[in-house]
């Protein structure tokens, strides 16, 4: 009874898991194709509706499987959902909305680009978001997009580099390793003008992503983790 149980769960979770991926990655197909719009509120409604769902599939896929079998198996699936992150945070950061706003500047010189697309100054940008709310002088979803968006953009990352790579789970090796990837990202914005360079954007990604490795950091988040074999 006890060997059914186990083959049904494995073979509903699985089919749940890669009916879920798959029509992941065929919006995100879309999206790139069509040249649709990527904004933090679609990548939020995607991992609700779409992300919550292939967690329960792993999690019934897992149950079903042999003692032996199961890291392997999780380890696999951890890196198939990182890429798709990874495919989802791309699309973000350098297509959809940014090449269509900014693509019109790609004929101009870098001085004019970096006096209107470039921000030097720590907590200018997140100051002038947060004095707009107070004088209502902004759109609230704007400004929660800009400041919660990039908050919790990066907290994923740092979730996953330490699943994946588990020595990236002590400080000393992820903080420099996320430092790094934030900022190649900002210069490749500002190398193919594909948004804006800001320091302030630096700051709230890497925030949240110490802010996502202290949570796991917690004795009961580790445990569980390690538990559904998701950290060694």
């Amino acid at each position: 009874m006890k060997v059914i149980k186990n083959k049904v769960c494995f073979i509903l979770g699985g089919l749940i898991a890669l009916a879920g991926i798959g029509f992941w990655l065929f919006l995100l197909a879309c999206t790139l194709l069509f040249g649709a719009m990527l904004d933090l509120e679609l990548v939020l409604h995607q991992l609700l509706l779409i992300g919550l769902p292939v967690l329960a599939g792993v999690v019934l896929l897992v149950v079903g499987l042999r003692e032996e079998y199961r890291r392997r198996v999780v380890l696999a699936l951890e890196w198939g959902v990182f890429l798709v992150y990874l495919l989802m945070l791309s699309s973000l950061l350098f297509g959809g909305y940014r090449t269509i706003a900014f693509g019109h500047l790609l004929d101009r010189d870098w001085g004019l680009y970096l006096r209107f697309n470039a921000n030097f100054i720590p907590f200018h940008t997140i100051g002038e978001y947060i004095r707009r709310f107070l004088d209502h002088s902004m759109n609230y979803d704007i400004i929660l997009q800009n400041l919660l968006g990039n908050l919790i953009l990066f907290m994923p990352m740092a979730v996953f580099l330490p699943c994946v790579f588990h020595r990236m789970y002590q400080f000393r090796y992820l903080v420099p390793v996320m430092a790094g990837i934030l900022v190649l990202v900002e210069v490749v914005q500002l190398v193919f003008r594909l948004g804006s360079l800001d320091v302030d954007d630096f700051i709230l990604n890497f925030s949240g992503a110490m802010m996502a490795l202290g949570f796991i950091h917690i004795p009961a988040v580790k445990r569980l983790l390690q538990k559904c074999y998701l950290m060694g």
